[in-house]
């Protein structure tokens, strides 16, 4: 059995460890901080230590630098157990410190025990010390900026393709011509997607060959060259046989095998999706060479089916718009059939004015509740029908859920769900396939929902499946109170309407995933700025809680002056990053126990300017900066780095100087303990009009008054 001595500020952590490890009868030492753990070290001699990084007084890193530096105890084993990095960074900066081990807070009872024995059966059995540390362990701070500099632009990036898709989406819809469409969706799917090639290729009516291409990032030149594309062969003849989305690394070795003419300029990756609607299949979009990158992402490949789904529909409508037109052109019948031909034409601008209107709903607005609620009017009043209702799928529970209805008497409708198989619409939903009852009354098997026809007094029936790439979205259900005898137009459309409402479906869940996505970033983003935030606390040896609370009281001081909701997220982030600057300040100056020099005094005066000199660049955070930059400026001008006066300094800045100098008055410190708050607000008022704003004073008065 070995002694193992466990070092953290937490005395809950060591408890568990403790716990863990004496059950298998080892010794354990118990350390608060690196500096008690030295002393245990000398005075026992422990076989394996266990150390957290971030720690007050000394921190692991130092720790260790000192037990390496120390002949006798240079090879004992060092575990960082630590929460502050994921694992990559941790075990990177547990290298440059000499430590082998690294544990991820939290982690599995039996990951800790294995990395123990492992640890403990790789002690060294020479004595000789190693080599002393001369090497600078990386700056944990300078780590967790660049992690925070790359989210951000992981979220910039991310809100900049979401802007796009729905430009895109807009602009479609407003152009008439197929042609001029299919241009203007080859070139952003190029932007949207980073793809140095792109092309479209619109099929043939057999659907094996292409009749027309569109391209874009070829010059003219190539594009004369390369003449047209062989689409029986390669990936294209794989794409168009399979009909199904296909990525690929690289594609460059064998360019006959892929399928493209020898011509067509070097690629390598490759994407290729189905420009496809629930009605049919118009062609493919290819997308060639990702730039930036070896290979296509799968969030390009989900964001180039949306897009190509969009396409479809975009296309489809443009197609049928320009076939309305020419048809209405080409008319010529006499005057008894005019009337009912215009009527038909009439009916049909309708429609297609339908479904403009539907496409406008679901690109402006992402509230599904919203869309469905456009499509059902227009289905209603389009198929000339008394109600509608679409039961959405939960791929959880493999039940269809009511989402929506128009045209019922009562509210039966709104408690629906039904299991897959139940009833004609849970069938429908099985299958995969129209289902149609004439006559409610008389149908084999019996419809289950004996209210809609007792209540309400539904006779014809349809369940139409809500397909989007090839899953399952709900069922559209239409009722009539009457028989009904469509026509194959009437058919046609209904199956149009269908596939809209499912590509309402699909992209309101698509823009929910992407906002999840954008949410998770900004807390992963906040939290790191806490985290960061609480680290500078430890370095800086504050009070415990000192920022926290200082944040807090800013924002309640904020609050009561008046500024904006949407501007205190700045002012928070402000706040936890006040003292950011400290951090190009030398330790020498900034822990010296005596007083400063006048030139230390100059170097301190810096840390404003070295906190915007490290926050500037970060765009994101630059809102934030009046606080960290300016809240060491005083309302006659005497403050510092620039000596702002009186209005020239931030609001921000104003409200969280008085903030500061109050909880720095009334918190003990070595040097002396902690003011009274009457005595602390007497001198804050002594200082209004001099350090303080006086407004700003008078503000804070009423707020201590009313606690």
């Amino acid at each position: 059995m070995a002694t193992i001595l466990i070092v953290d500020d937490r005395p809950s952590n060591r408890h568990f460890l403790v716990t863990l490890l004496g059950y298998g009868g080892h010794t354990l030492l118990e350390a608060a901080d690196g500096t008690q753990a030295l002393q245990i070290v000398r005075d026992q001699r422990p076989d394996l230590i266990i150390t957290d990084i971030l720690m007050p007084t000394m921190d692991g890193y130092e720790f260790v630098r000192q037990l390496r530096a120390d002949p006798n105890f240079a090879n004992i084993p060092v575990i960082f157990y630590t929460a502050t990095y994921r694992d990559r960074e941790a075990r990177s900066l547990a290298k440059a410190a000499g430590v082998q081990y690294v544990l991820t807070k939290p982690a599995e009872p039996q990951v800790i025990l294995n990395m123990v024995n492992a640890a403990l059966g790789h002690v060294p059995a020479s004595t000789q010390p190693s080599e002393p540390i001369t090497k600078p362990i990386p700056d944990p701070l300078q780590v967790v900026s660049t992690k925070l500099t790359s989210k951000m632009g992981e979220l910039d990036r991310l809100g900049r393709r979401l802007e796009a898709l729905v430009e895109l989406v807009l602009k479609m819809g407003s152009e008439r011509a197929p042609e001029r469409l299919l241009e203007i969706a080859c070139d952003a799917a190029r932007v949207i997607v980073g793809a140095q090639y792109a092309a479209i290729g619109m099929l043939e009516e057999g659907g094996q060959t292409l009749k027309h291409f569109v391209t874009s990032g070829l010059d003219p030149e190539t594009i004369a060259r390369i003449g047209p594309l062989p689409t029986g062969k390669g990936v294209l003849g794989k794409l168009l046989a399979e009909g199904r989305p296909l990525r690929l690394s690289d594609i460059s070795a064998d360019p006959d095998s892929v399928g493209f003419p020898p011509d067509h300029p070097p690629m390598r990756s490759f994407l290729g999706v189905p420009l496809a609607s629930p009605t049919g299949l118009y062609g493919r979009l290819y997308l060639t060479e990702k730039i930036g990158a070896s290979v296509f992402s799968e969030q390009d490949e989900r964001v180039a089916i949306a897009m190509g789904a969009q396409v479809a529909v975009a296309y489809e409508n443009a197609y049928r718009y320009d076939e309305i037109q020419h048809h209405a052109a080409s008319l010529q019948i006499e005057v008894t059939e005019r009337k009912k031909a215009e009527a038909k034409i009439q009916n049909q601008f309708q429609r297609l004015s339908a479904l403009r209107a539907i496409d406008l709903a679901i690109t402006s607005s992402f509230d599904l509740h919203i869309t469905l609620e456009v499509i059902l009017q227009h289905i209603t009043t389009q198929l000339r029908v008394d109600a509608a209702a679409i039961l959405k799928f939960n791929e959880t529970s493999l039940e269809l859920e009511f989402a929506g209805g128009h045209g019922f008497r009562g509210s039966a409708i709104n408690r629906l769900r039904l299991h897959l198989g139940e009833d004609y619409a849970g069938r429908a939903a099985l299958e995969r396939r129209l289902i149609h009852i004439p006559d409610l009354s008389r149908a084999e098997p019996r419809f289950t929902r004996a209210e809609l026809t007792a209540e309400e007094g539904f006779v014809s029936f349809y369940a139409v499946p809500l397909i989007a790439k090839a899953k399952l979205k709900g069922i559209l259900e239409i009722f009539h109170r009457s028989l009904l005898d469509p026509d194959e137009e009437w058919l046609d459309f209904l199956q149009t309407l269908a596939g809209q409402t499912s590509i309402a479906i699909d992209s309101a869940e698509l823009f929910h995933d992407l906002q999840r996505s954008n949410s998770d970033l900004i807390l992963a983003y906040d939290a790191t700025i806490e985290g960061w935030s609480r680290a500078l606390d430890l370095r800086d040896k504050e009070t415990e809680d000192h920022t926290q609370r200082v944040t807090d009281m800013t924002l309640k001081l904020a609050r009561i002056v008046g500024i904006r909701e949407d501007h205190l997220v700045h002012i928070r982030r402000g706040a936890l990053l006040h003292d950011i600057g400290k951090m190009g300040v030398p330790d020498k100056i900034l822990f010296k126990p005596g007083p400063l020099t006048e030139e230390e005094w100059k170097v301190m005066h810096m840390h404003p300017q070295f906190a915007h000199d490290l926050l500037a660049p970060i765009a994101h955070l630059a809102p934030a900066l009046e606080i960290p930059y300016c809240h060491h400026e005083k309302w006659d001008g005497t403050g510092y780095p620039r000596g702002l006066q009186g209005d020239q300094i931030p609001l921000a800045a104003r409200i969280f100087a008085v903030v500061d100098v109050w909880d720095a008055l009334t918190s003990d410190r070595p040097y002396r303990p902690a003011w009274t708050k009457k005595k602390t607000l007497e001198y804050i008022k002594e200082q209004s009009g001099q350090h303080f704003d006086p407004s700003v004073v008078e503000t804070f008065q009423y707020l201590i008054d009313n606690k």
